[in-house]
């Protein structure tokens, strides 16, 4: 299988998780732990993560609010990245190895 095959389809597995998933785990990679997020988007996101083991998360469950139909999230508290979560960051930022390529202007072409 070609190498550049290989590292798109494993782009792919790692990438699953979708583009909101990336940018909020990259910005806990340079947060110092624990951190809160409070953003009711970022917290669905980070329940797929804790399902997936990429992160360690206290989440509390959703509480409806009194004389309303409005459902309220209280924040939650992201403890840890996790090694496969580290793993998965470095699958999404792994570009394909170029050794053993041949640069085009070494490539002969023979007319037959």
């Amino acid at each position: 299988m070609n190498q550049w095959v290989r590292a798109r389809e494993r782009r792919a597995q790692a990438m699953r998780m979708g583009a909101g998933a990336q940018r909020l785990y990259d910005w806990l990679a340079q947060q110092r732990m624990p951190v809160m997020v409070s953003s009711a988007e970022d917290i669905d996101l980070l329940r797929k993560m804790v399902a997936a083991g990429f992160v360690t998360a206290i989440i509390p469950p959703s509480v409806m609010s009194r004389g309303s139909s409005r459902v309220e999230q209280p924040p939650a508290v992201v403890t840890a990245l996790t090694p496969t979560g580290r793993g998965w960051r470095r699958k999404l930022y792994a570009g394909p190895a170029i050794t053993g390529v041949t640069p085009p202007a070494q490539i002969r072409r023979t007319v037959g």
